[in-house]
């Protein structure tokens, strides 16, 4: 996901995915913003002080790559589940010539332990496709020096449950479970910004039915992943049902749970707004075509350039529409109905809920 600091009329993600989007100038804007979006994930951590760092989800290893070249004292390991990945990984390694310094691995973060002892463990919207993510923190346990950097850029749902679609492999949990996880594991949230109304502006795509891809293999999974989770997403992260957080923590076992889990709820609940970095740190934010202008006084993220033609704000009656499917389709998954078989007229007897 890319962090936009306002809707780019004409801006399709579907598009984007699958790669049939016209516009050469994306690829430019894409490592623009995920480039930034780092520069202000890892802004917290001195690197300084770190020798090994560990990937808990690591790609195609883009960030094993970047890291070793801006820090050339680090040595770096990376997990993956995905084969294919690991080739990918490999083969972009040693045409950086970092394969001194960096390995990729086929091994499970929840199960398999990390290759050595280290002074920082990050993932990029990785434990959000971890149910147990608890397994992970428990890894971290016996790898993690005392004083050492957790960073991650992940969801967390501010609804009073967790919000688990297994259909698409994502597990987002509260922000209270997230205090939890902190506590048992001795981690201090040092630093915690929240992109999640940038992270929107890019999802957003009124007219994604008329974007589906035409041809292509990935075509219908793009589509379909769009329509099932990322249109719905835009919305959650807009409304505020969701956040899209960068968290940097610190481990600490000089503190107790309880004293962690009141300093660390102080920051959990009231993260810097990402516009506030870039405005406070304008050296981390990147937009090399200008594509949104450079900040002024009276706009202060410029405006979006992009020639395309103009995104429709939704209706109250389309928001309106949309959080009802969202609610019909999350009691069929906890009542085990079909969402066709729900009808607005039945009883709770006639649904099978006695209390």
């Amino acid at each position: 996901y890319l962090p936009f600091p306002q809707i780019l009329p004409g801006f399709s993600w579907v598009q984007l995915v699958a790669k049939q989007h016209t516009d050469p100038r994306l690829e430019v804007l894409v490592k623009d913003k995920h480039r930034e979006m780092r520069n202000v994930l890892f802004r917290a951590v001195d690197f300084a002080s770190v020798q090994r760092a560990m990937d808990i989800g690591c790609g195609y290893s883009s960030d094993l790559v970047r890291l070793a070249r801006e820090h050339p004292h680090l040595h770096l390991d990376g997990f993956t589940i995905s084969p294919s990945q690991v080739t990918m990984g490999t083969r972009k390694i040693e045409r950086a010539g970092l394969h001194d310094r960096v390995r990729v691995h086929y091994a499970d973060s929840t199960k398999d332990p990390f290759p050595a002892p280290c002074e920082l463990v990050y993932g990029v919207e990785v434990l959000v496709h971890i149910k147990d993510k608890g397994a992970v923190f428990a890894n971290m346990d016996d790898h993690l020096h005392d004083g050492g950097y957790l960073v991650m850029a992940d969801f967390t749902s501010n609804i009073r449950t967790e919000i688990d679609l297994d259909e698409i492999g994502t597990f987002t949990i509260t922000k209270e479970q997230w205090l939890e996880l902190f506590a048992a594991h001795h981690f201090a949230l040092i630093d915690c910004v929240d992109v999640s109304q940038e992270m929107a502006n890019s999802l957003y795509d009124p007219d994604y039915q008329r974007h589906q891809p035409q041809s292509g293999k990935d075509a219908a999974m793009v589509f379909s992943g769009y329509q099932s989770m990322d249109n719905h997403l835009h919305r959650s992260l807009k409304e505020g049902f969701v956040s899209y957080l960068l968290m940097t923590l610190r481990r600490d076992n000089s503190q107790s749970p309880a004293q962690l889990t009141e300093s660390n709820r102080a920051r959990l609940f009231a993260p810097t707004p990402y516009r506030q970095v870039l405005t406070q740190e304008p050296q981390r934010r990147r937009d090399t075509l200008g594509f949104f202008g450079p900040p002024t006084a009276s706009h202060p993220v410029g405006q979006p350039t992009m020639p395309a033609v103009a995104a429709a704000t939704p209706s109250a009656e389309q928001l309106m529409d949309a959080l009802l499917d969202a609610i019909k389709a999350e009691i069929a998954r906890l009542l085990g109905f079909a969402v066709a078989d729900l009808q607005a007229t039945m009883t709770f007897e006639e649904l099978g809920v006695q209390s």
